[in-house]
């Protein structure tokens, strides 16, 4: 499953007015967006639920009203926009497993150091385990991906059913 929040642009002057501009950096934007957000099946990309809505609401906010599509027999993929705790603690309610890409600030302190080289850590009441990743090159490009280490966070099964770093990432 993979959770994802494109941005689009309104064609009526109906939506434009209710969804209003968004404020970017440095200046408004010259058209309001709406943000869609989708939970889509990686495997067969069946769509399994959507929905959308200005973008002032924040994309965990719309990924909060899909949670109740998932169960015990889901893998959840998210990037670091979803890495905040009580949307995680509610990821994990649902029984689903996941896999986060943490933000690049985001160090969770080390509780205990597994085998294949990750290790358990606490986000609030919450262990993860996290697996640290270096920037890896890009083969279409000829480039690299990413500037710096990053971190990603599983929750899933005990740690002694746990799968090597290398299979997930």
């Amino acid at each position: 499953m993979v959770l994802s929040a494109p941005h689009l642009e309104p064609r009526t002057i109906r939506a434009r007015t209710w969804l209003g501009k968004i404020r970017y950096r440095l200046a408004w934007a010259g058209y309001p967006t709406v943000m869609l957000m989708t939970l889509v099946e990686t495997g067969t990309r069946g769509l399994l639920g959507a929905c959308f809505g200005p973008t002032t609401a924040g994309e965990t906010a719309y990924a909060t009203r899909l949670l109740p599509l998932l169960d015990d027999r889901h893998l959840v993929l998210v990037d670091r926009g979803f890495d905040a705790n009580a949307f995680l603690a509610d990821l994990v309610a649902t029984g689903a497993q996941f896999l986060v890409r943490l933000k690049s600030t985001r160090r969770p302190a080390q509780l205990h150091v597994l085998a294949d080289g990750t290790y358990l850590a606490r986000l609030r009441q919450l262990t993860v385990r996290t697996i640290g990743m270096a920037p890896a090159p890009c083969p279409l490009k000829g480039s690299w991906m990413g500037t710096g280490a990053a971190h990603c966070v599983s929750y899933g099964p005990p740690p002694a059913c746990y799968h090597p770093a290398t299979i997930l990432v």
